[in-house]
């Protein structure tokens, strides 16, 4: 990430903080990995979708609505409820174990 920066503050040859909206590039981002689930990257990318779709969706409703404030709380509710309903996101984390590991219960119990 940091020769990414560099290679951009080079190209644009001025960096300002007002170039970057860090809300719409962390909090947005950051939400959805909550609401897919990070623990693998189909829940990122469903997240993704669900995320962006309310983002983009609200922009053609009427009047405030399509205010980016008004864009805010309604990932914020998203947030709260998926972590309400699915603590670990809508697909959650995949649990996956080794082959080469044996179960607890076989290891404990000596060979005849």
């Amino acid at each position: 990430m940091g020769i990414g920066g560099a290679l951009y503050a080079h190209n644009i040859r001025f960096v300002d903080p007002r170039t970057f909206d860090p809300l719409l590039a962390t909090f947005v981002i950051w939400a959805m990995l909550m609401v897919g689930g990070s623990g693998n990257n189909k829940g990122a990318i469903l997240g993704a979708f669900v995320v962006w779709g309310i983002w983009s969706g609200t922009q053609f409703l009427p009047g405030f609505l399509s205010d980016p404030n008004f864009r805010y709380v309604m990932i914020g509710l998203l947030i709260v409820a998926a972590n309400l309903l699915r603590p670990g996101g809508i697909l959650g984390e995949e649990r996956r174990i080794s082959r080469l590991v044996q179960p607890a219960d076989e290891a404990a119990s000596p060979e005849p």
